[in-house]
């Protein structure tokens, strides 16, 4: 364990504050919007005047959730979630490793 004493409670307690508290409001109300409230969204997340913002800093609405996006390539996502699929039947390899690079090279890279 390391004992810090300069970065105690106090020190965080008396710089931490929530942005939603303050009137920051972190929703995209239109795509157009998107680049400035982002860019706005990483400014606050770096202030350097020694506080320390914490709340939500974004919400982009305008676009399906990672579980929406990620059902649109495995149907079955949400369904059965990969923790629940069965990788083996009777101590062998559902899938081969030629198929797994053949669904590796589809979804995430190319090999070489």
């Amino acid at each position: 364990m390391t004992y810090d004493n300069i970065h105690t409670y106090d020190y965080y307690n008396k710089r931490v504050y929530d942005l939603q508290e303050e009137g920051w409001d972190p929703v995209v109300k239109s795509p157009e919007e998107l680049p400035q409230k982002a860019s706005q969204a990483l400014v606050k997340s770096y202030e350097g005047d020694g506080r320390i913002p914490i709340g939500i800093f974004l919400i982009n609405p305008n676009v399906p959730t990672f579980e929406e996006r990620y059902s649109q390539r495995l149907p079955n996502y949400l369904k059965i979630p990969p923790s629940r699929e069965s990788i083996e039947a009777d101590g062998k390899p559902i899938i081969t490793t030629e198929k797994f690079k053949e669904l590796f090279r589809k979804y995430v890279i190319e090999l070489k």
